[in-house]
């Protein structure tokens, strides 16, 4: 049986509680969200802001503005990994 995208979001989002996976967090903080979703990876908030802004190739990290601030949920993240193939341990 072939996984689908969705299959391997909810497989890497099981680390994840259940109420924090729709949280929205600061991008700056986003790493250790990272850090769960993708373990040994714990980027800085300069990368998330990258991976948000400047990917013309890959996908982009999507983020929601709130006034001059950017945030990500851990669902956002799960999918950006997803289609970017950084899946870490969840294949």
């Amino acid at each position: 049986m072939i996984a689908t995208d969705a299959d391997k979001v909810e497989r890497q989002l099981k680390c994840i509680p259940e109420a924090d996976r729709e949280t929205p967090v600061p991008l700056l903080k986003a790493g250790r969200v990272v850090e769960k979703l993708v373990p040994g990876l714990n980027p800085a908030g300069a990368t998330l802001h990258r991976w948000a802004l400047k990917n013309k190739k890959s996908p982009r990290l999507e983020v929601i503005r709130a006034g001059n601030a950017r945030y990500t949920t851990a669902r956002m993240l799960a999918e950006f990994f997803v289609a970017s193939g950084k899946t870490g341990g969840a294949k």
